[in-house]
């Protein structure tokens, strides 16, 4: 019974449903999906394999045209959740989507279908899509103010000005944990992530003197724009000592991580540190 309502300044134009989605041949898109509180005390980051199709071709196929005068866009999920976008960044392109990892998509991301929207937080890409609605003018985020207030609750700062649409770049460490104790003389496997959005990271420093020189790490998986860098760093200790492991990133559009820049800050845009201690 699901469907997505799609209307322009006229009013209804058609629908979108699961059989029409069914019978189109669903292509593979890979997207790293990340929250706009990701930082290093809570990396929330993660990658899948979607299944689905540029919106622009799902709307072709149901014949659907776009007015010439609408400008934005509005989204709306079964949830009550709203979202708008510019009609140009359709040729991004932002894709429908109603698979990942090979399955039916799940309930916890969006079933029966929802969009990717290249180079936005997670928060910009809707789950559980009802209507889609052309304008001929900015549609507001009714939920952004009260997003703001319940971020300063928490203690966070918005960098962007309130723009929920900056997405910066980060480094992050998955391994070794905080405190991670190494016997001396052994070698320690540093890995990690990094994310830059559409403008993918190309390269990853680490430190381990606290920040007075860097390596440059391996980029053991790079595939470019929309999707995370994955990197390796492999480290032996001098000797016996607590060290400071410190990492840095920058993307191929010159984006870089900011040093030493405030956790209480939103979007996030540092590298991350931690602690290594090596017994004698």
């Amino acid at each position: 019974t699901w469907e997505i309502g799609v209307r322009d300044l006229e009013g209804s134009l058609s629908t979108l449903d699961y059989v029409l989605l069914e019978s189109l041949e669903a292509r593979e898109k890979e997207h790293t999906l990340q929250c706009i509180e990701s930082r290093p005390s809570a990396p929330r980051m993660s990658n899948a394999v979607w299944s689905g199709l540029p919106l622009l071709e799902v709307l072709e196929a149901a014949d659907i045209e776009i007015d010439p005068g609408c400008t934005h866009l509005k989204f709306t999920g079964a949830d009550g959740y709203t979202m708008g976008l510019p009609v140009a960044d359709l040729s991004k392109p932002v894709w429908l989507v109603w698979g990942m990892n090979g399955e039916v998509l799940p309930s916890i991301h969006g079933f029966p279908a929802r969009l990717l929207t290249p180079g936005q937080f997670g928060w910009l890409n809707p789950k559980f899509l009802v209507g889609i609605e052309f304008l001929d003018q900015p549609y507001e985020l009714p939920w952004l103010q009260m997003m703001e207030t319940y971020m300063a609750d928490m203690g966070f700062h918005a960098e962007s000005d309130g723009d929920a649409m900056d997405l910066g770049v980060q480094s992050l460490v998955v391994f070794p944990s905080d405190l991670q104790f190494v016997a001396n003389g052994s070698k320690v496997r540093i890995l990690g992530k990094a994310y830059g959005g559409s403008d993918p990271v190309t390269w990853v420093q680490v430190s381990t003197d606290g920040g007075a020189s860097f390596q440059d790490a391996e980029l053991t998986y790079a595939p470019g724009a929309d999707r995370w860098t994955l990197w390796r760093f492999v480290w032996e200790p001098s000797g016996a000592g607590i060290y400071t492991l410190m990492t840095r990133c920058g993307t191929a559009g010159g984006q870089e991580t900011v040093e030493g820049f405030p956790e209480n800050r939103i979007p996030w845009v540092g590298g991350m540190g931690l602690s290594v201690e090596v017994i004698g």
